[in-house]
């Protein structure tokens, strides 16, 4: 088959022109249209990844904020151990007079953290500025009515304070 343009060459220019124009806008749109989807993921990415940083920065406070309550609920169970102990020792009529004793003979300067009571033993944990006053306690725990076989087991020096940490056993008389 063939094609006969009828067309005068100026309408052929023009319509050649115009078809040409069509091509133009269509190419523009095209442009357009790829520029907005590629800047519409731009930003996208861009608001992930300022998310993502959120995100990561939110999980590491709640991290935090987890090991805190781990570090508490730590430092609780060793308070109601102590408490334990505590109740367990006021229940026991004979240990009073020896605590209130104990306390009586504590050197100035010296910090006893903690004690613990078993079958008849105790010990003592501490720290202290100097060694003549874990010797002046043992040699009062030794004194009384209360306390047998009065023994220094450790004492060690704290690097950080400059103290003198220690522990002493005792046999405790029962006195019922």
């Amino acid at each position: 088959m063939a094609y006969i343009n009828l067309l005068p060459p100026e309408e052929n220019k023009k319509s050649l022109h115009r078809f040409q124009g069509l091509i133009g806008v269509l190419v523009l749109i095209y442009i357009i249209v790829l520029l907005s989807v590629y800047l519409t993921n731009y930003y996208q990415t861009k608001q992930l990844k300022f998310d993502k940083t959120s995100l990561e920065n939110q999980l590491k406070m709640v991290e935090k904020s987890l090991e805190k309550v781990s570090e508490l609920g730590k430092e609780n169970k060793i308070l109601e151990d102590r408490l334990r102990e505590s109740q367990s020792l006021a229940e026991e009529d004979y240990i009073l007079p020896v605590i209130v004793f104990m306390s009586s003979v504590i050197p100035e300067e010296m910090l006893l953290s903690r004690f613990t009571y078993s079958d008849e033993n105790i010990s003592f944990f501490g720290e202290t500025s100097y060694y003549h006053s874990i010797a002046n306690f043992m040699v009062n725990l030794k004194a009384s009515e209360y306390f047998s076989e009065v023994e220094l087991i450790s004492s060690f020096t704290n690097n950080q304070s400059g103290s003198i940490g220690f522990k002493i056993n005792a046999r405790l008389n029962n006195h019922q």
